[in-house]
């Protein structure tokens, strides 16, 4: 009886140290998934952000866009009429401007301004 005794004590204690191996492999995983899972969310953050900056950008491209438009329908519309106006000067400014803001656009150290969004998770 003794030696039935003891093989079933080694046989469980060999499913025991198994089963603390299986279970360290299973943490170890979980904490590898935990990791990517913290840093797939960070990422997605930066786009969002990223994305946000690009959506202002182009918005801000077409109110320059708009104000650009009206400076040269009211540019057309003086030549039309043959009278002095200061649509010219109205034409530079905005000109000027545009300018300004490709400049600011293509500089990398400048960013737009952006609206700071809650974000619920």
């Amino acid at each position: 009886m003794n030696v039935f005794g003891s093989s079933q004590f080694g046989e469980t204690n060999k499913f025991i140290s198994n089963l603390e191996q299986s279970i360290k492999s299973f943490s170890s995983k979980l904490d590898t998934i935990d990791h990517l899972l913290e840093k797939n969310h960070k990422s997605v953050l930066i786009q969002e952000e990223e994305t946000e900056t690009i959506q202002l950008t182009c918005t801000h491209i077409v109110d320059r866009l708009k104000k650009i438009e009206i400076s040269l329908e009211s540019k057309t519309n003086v030549e039309m009429s043959g009278r002095p106006a200061s649509a010219p000067l109205e034409y530079m400014t905005v000109e000027k401007s545009v300018e300004s803001d490709v400049q600011m656009l293509s500089d990398p150290a400048i960013k737009p301004k952006r609206v700071k969004k809650s974000r619920e998770l």
